[in-house]
């Protein structure tokens, strides 16, 4: 359970309760990725700026519309590239059936698409939805052509920028799974905080409870 839940969990004495460190949400603040202050963002900020200095001119920022079926095929084209030249494509795989389901019910999920395209062609997307907290979104998929150094940083970047004109204050980044490469990687985009979740157990055994009663 979410750790809000655990107000509402008054008698302490009744439940043991064990943190889940590999599904703590990772929670962003949209001011700071905007504008990256200081020597705690200074490693992103090189990345940000060494990837625009290589690539500006060529880069064009869009929403993309999942319902329609001609970004569905430079999606599902790109996707197919990608797979094509990672090494861990089983992950990659999964995921792009995941993103296609997705694409599928766009509509009905109220999904909102950012991409990045280079030289005119699709190289990066972020697929995220608001969540019932005003100033909030989560972001669900983040995909790229990791041809393209720091690309995956750069797209996040624009993404905090895309949704602060709607006065979003937060990203929800979700939880790494206890995947240590994406962890690292979490890590490394400077975390305002966390929203932590708990496993919830009895401290007292279903029998040790009949045998009182």
């Amino acid at each position: 359970v979410p750790s809000i839940v655990l107000d509402s969990l008054n008698d302490g004495d009744q439940f043991l309760l064990e943190p889940e460190e590999n599904n703590k949400n990772y929670i962003y603040k949209v001011s700071d990725i905007c504008t990256l202050p200081g020597s705690r963002f200074e490693n992103l900020r090189h990345k940000i700026n060494r990837f625009y200095k290589n690539h500006a001119g060529r880069l064009n920022l869009q929403d993309l519309d999942l319902s329609e079926g001609s970004t569905q095929a430079i999606i599902k084209s790109s996707l197919s590239d990608w797979l094509a030249e990672t090494a861990n494509s089983d992950s990659v795989y999964s995921e792009s059936q995941i993103i296609d389901r997705q694409m599928a019910y766009s509509k009905d999920l109220g999904t909102n698409t950012l991409g990045i395209f280079i030289d005119g062609r699709l190289q990066a997307f972020c697929i995220y939805h608001d969540l019932p907290q005003e100033d909030y979104i989560i972001g669900n998929h983040i995909k790229c052509n990791y041809h393209f150094r720091y690309i995956f940083d750069y797209i996040f970047y624009a993404l905090a920028h895309q949704v602060s004109k709607n006065g979003i204050k937060y990203i929800n980044g979700e939880q790494d799974l206890g995947i240590e490469s994406i962890r690292q990687h979490k890590q490394e985009m400077r975390p305002d905080h966390f929203l932590k979740t708990y496993t919830v157990k009895p401290k007292h055994s279903t029998t040790q409870f009949e045998s009182q009663s």
